[in-house]
């Protein structure tokens, strides 16, 4: 069992080194240079959406979602990386795949539930767009590479709260969904999103009495956010309490 969770925080290390390098390199559109549809990408990047109707509609045989050559990636989630929402719309208007799959597993809407601007705010607007244009919050994918799986809300419970609103009650997301055998709740008590924990409950009546996916051994959720340590004249340890008093009862 140790050996196992070893293997997967290494992965997980692994695929957090490269996510951290192409967040730095995947800012340019460069990577697109030699793809058909250059012209459309750096119209992408100044959101010239008249002149991006207009290509499309010239060049009806183009593949839209064509990926960039170097990260594999379609222009949909690039406009979305970067914060080009008027290109993510137009996009969306023009066909690109709302659900397209990356070979890491990654989407749009699950690039749009990690997503913060520059001031580090969360920005509903692409969540928003996506799921008006079918995109499915209960999509489970699975990178190719690692084998690791993930998800829409898996993504937001470490974001913001937010984004779990909307994709549970506008997207109907699943609050009990588990990814890697991890449940949005207890992603959101290891990273100390002890809001998003508070909501889960309330909204949804999911349960902290429920096996962990990340330690195993027997312990629960409920036992990882009794383990917390947060200064006694915070607001993370007063909303702590709460849970955890409210949470004393085992369901049967």
């Amino acid at each position: 069992m140790y050996q196992m969770k070893y293997r997967l925080f290494i992965i997980l290390f692994f695929i957090l080194g490269i996510s951290c390098q192409q967040n730095k390199t995947f800012r340019s559109i460069d990577s697109f240079r030699d793809t058909h549809i250059w012209t459309l990408a750096k119209l992408v990047q100044s959101e010239d959406t008249a002149k991006m109707r207009e290509f499309v509609n010239s060049n009806p045989a183009i593949d839209i979602d064509e990926l960039d050559s170097k990260f594999h990636k379609n222009l949909l989630i690039w406009a979305i990386f970067n914060g080009r929402y008027k290109s993510v719309e137009s996009l969306l208007r023009l066909g690109a795949d709302p659900n397209f799959i990356a070979f890491d597993g990654t989407t749009p809407l699950i690039y749009a539930s990690r997503f913060l601007t520059s001031e580090y705010k969360a920005d509903s607007r692409y969540i928003a767009i996506l799921l008006k244009f079918g995109a499915d919050p209960n999509k489970v994918t699975k990178d190719s590479v690692s084998g690791l799986k993930t998800n829409a809300l898996d993504v937001a419970a470490i974001t913001s709260i937010e984004y779990v609103k909307y994709l549970i009650e506008k997207g109907k997301a699943d609050p009990f969904v588990k990814v890697n055998n991890i449940s949005p709740i207890e992603q959101a008590v290891i990273q100390d999103q002890l809001e998003i924990v508070d909501y889960l409950i309330s909204s949804s009546n999911v349960s902290l009495h429920i096996p962990s996916g990340t330690y195993g051994g027997g312990r629960t959720v409920y036992d990882i956010l009794a383990k917390k340590h947060y200064p006694s004249d915070s607001d993370l340890y007063t909303l702590q309490q709460r849970i955890l008093q409210l949470q004393t009862t085992v369901p049967k």
